[in-house]
């Protein structure tokens, strides 16, 4: 059986200055002309396409496929020696194997086809050394597999948007005219769901196709949209195999549902229930990738797999291709690509809005995850992006729900993490961040039922009240703040490290004329410097990414408030702990099935 493994494509005209995710070497001319590009390289220059985007992940295609021969064809004009390379590291370097070299001669436009002969390299790519001028259009990898007949894949995409009109209705368009109207055997395997939590859309903002479908939804988050599109994946015809969740402020990259796919339809038995995960590269660092895989921390804090990948240089490509293992792995909702067999056994979404969702899907699920090179889409960053209603009612209350219900992580480290969460922001002087810490802990003691009825989008808009009001730098006048210093701390001397930790920072047991006056900048999300901050009266929380600011004065009679509150929180967790864990678990089933969510929508009303 032959398939198209992914396509050898050019960037488009945003992405000249990122080229070197598409090719190295020499740069030539690259031409649009008739809907259609073409690379233009002089004569006795190099185009190297060992690239994020137009290499072949011939290690994990070995792996989890039964490929047994790779081929690269060439659509291009023109004479040039190919040289087909493979790569891999060594010692932490990349190494270039040389494989085969082949002369090539065409003087008019035509394809070319080579295959690469057996070899053990991770990674495959090519390179064209011209010998006259060449114009290259591009062209594909294919892969012989053992087994006869493809896997049968139906691909359902859910993404759930909510007021973010001009992405969605961007990306669904792309998607219409690269993959539905193409003759493409994916274009009669895939359908489209938009869930539009925001209400602000309607059918007729997207094209008229029998595999395009638009949901209108009541705002219930991120968990509700998600939800929502796993049941209408479940309701359409012909039933699916696999739902590919995705977000909405995304630039959608085709052929990387294009790879999904016929991943999906070469997979072995023994990894067909594997999630897929896309890699999030940044939106406005095209090269930078944040993440594909992650892991959720027994503390409760989430980091990726891997570590910041920088696309543009061959060493990150190929180290992005490394396996690498750790406990409790999830797939964020971005681009994570579900087989219909874990919704159909494990539920859907946990109703926690927004979130910790996917964490939770991926941990009660016990999901294995493959990532693959050219599997990702765009996604806006996170900087400068903190609020304490999302980053720390949201998580630290979602975690706790999201443990009760799966067991998975260990319950007091996350109860550690809401009280350091709480006694951080009273040393930093956000009390409303601070009660923020334990509103997330009593609602998360309310129980299953509560969480059943609370409505999460007036919710998100009652905890947002107490998230800091940043205001211009500029508004304050007379103090001094250096930007590049903002999350630089000092050491600290003994006898004063002994007085910041017994008076909670000058909260108690110490007068208010021995702090001092002087106005100190800390950082406005989790940078903590305590050597700065050590028995000052006000501070002045700086963003130095978007210049803005906020003061915070001491307010001790705010501290003594949520210290009783804390305690009487402390007290009533110990005495029903059993209960509150043992009512999660028993109603897990009932939150994430069909059931509960079609009442929790409307849906049977």
């Amino acid at each position: 059986m032959i398939r198209t493994l992914q396509r050898i494509s050019l960037p488009d005209e945003g992405l000249y200055e990122h080229w070197a995710l598409f090719y190295r070497g020499s740069r030539g001319v690259i031409v649009q002309e008739g809907g259609e590009q073409r690379l233009c390289v002089n004569r006795y220059e190099t185009v190297e396409f060992n690239t994020y985007f137009n290499s072949v992940s011939q290690n994990k295609w070995k792996k989890y496929t039964s490929i047994n021969k790779i081929f690269v064809v060439l659509d291009v004009e023109g004479e040039f020696d190919l040289c087909l390379c493979g790569y891999s590291l060594q010692n932490d370097q990349p190494i270039r194997k040389v494989i085969s070299m082949q002369h090539v001669n065409e003087p008019v436009r035509a394809k070319v086809r080579f295959a690469y002969e057996e070899n053990s390299e991770s990674m495959l790519a090519f390179e064209i050394r011209t010998t006259s001028e060449v114009k290259f259009y591009g062209g594909h990898y294919e892969g012989e597999f053992e087994q006869e007949q493809p896997n049968e894949v139906e691909l359902a995409i859910s993404t759930t948007t909510c007021w973010k009109e001009d992405y969605v209705k961007k990306n669904i368009r792309i998607l219409y005219d690269e993959l539905l109207c193409k003759d493409y055997e994916i274009s009669s395997h895939l359908s489209l769901h938009i869930v539009d939590n925001g209400r602000t859309l309607s059918k007729e903002d997207f094209p008229k196709h029998e595999r395009i479908h638009y949901h209108r939804n009541p705002n219930t988050g991120g968990s509700g949209g998600y939800a929502r599109g796993m049941m209408e994946a479940k309701r359409q015809q012909p039933y699916p195999t696999h739902v590919l969740l995705m977000d909405d402020d995304i630039v959608v990259i085709p052929d990387s549902i294009y790879r999904t796919f016929v991943l999906l339809q070469t997979v072995k038995p023994e990894y067909k229930d594997h999630f897929i995960g896309g890699a999030m590269l940044i939106l406005e660092e095209r090269n930078v990738q944040h993440e594909d895989i992650g892991t959720a921390m027994p503390n409760g804090n989430f980091a990726g797999l891997k570590p910041r990948m920088y696309h543009n240089e061959l060493r990150c490509n190929l180290l992005n291709e490394e396996e690498y293992y750790a406990n409790n792995q999830y797939q964020a909702w971005w681009y994570c690509c579900i087989p219909m067999k874990a919704i159909e056994e494990n539920g859907l979404a946990l109703p926690i809005f927004i979130r910790g969702d996917d964490c939770e899907f991926s941990l009660r699920n016990k999901a294995k995850i493959i990532s693959m090179n050219g599997i990702c889409l765009w996604h806006m960053g996170f900087y400068g992006k903190y609020s304490a209603s999302m980053n720390i009612y949201q998580e630290c209350r979602n975690l706790l729900i999201a443990n009760a219900s799966t067991g998975v992580l260990e319950t007091e480290p996350l109860i550690d993490r809401v009280n350091k969460f709480y006694r951080v922001n009273i040393l930093k002087h956000d009390y409303n961040a601070a009660q923020l810490a334990l509103m997330a802990w009593e609602d998360f003691m309310k129980g299953p039922d509560y969480l059943a009825q609370i409505d999460g989008e007036k919710q998100i808009k009652e905890n947002g009240k107490l998230n800091q009001k940043m205001e211009p730098l500029s508004k304050f006048k007379g103090i001094e703040v250096n930007l590049f210093d903002v999350y630089g701390d000092v050491p600290r001397r003994f006898f004063k490290t002994l007085l910041y930790r017994i008076t909670y920072n000058g909260h108690r047991f110490f007068p208010d004329f021995l702090l001092n006056d002087e106005v100190q900048e800390i950082p406005f999300d989790f940078g903590y410097t305590p050597g700065k901050m050590a028995l000052k009266r006000t501070y002045l929380a700086v963003n130095p990414m978007q210049k803005t600011a906020c003061l915070k004065p001491i307010d001790k009679k705010r501290f003594h408030e949520l210290q009783r509150r804390r305690y009487k929180d402390l007290h009533f967790w110990r005495k029903n702990r059993k209960n509150i864990m043992a009512d999660y678990a028993a109603k897990r089933d009932y939150l994430v099935s069909e059931e509960f969510w079609r009442k929790y929508l409307g849906l049977d009303a």
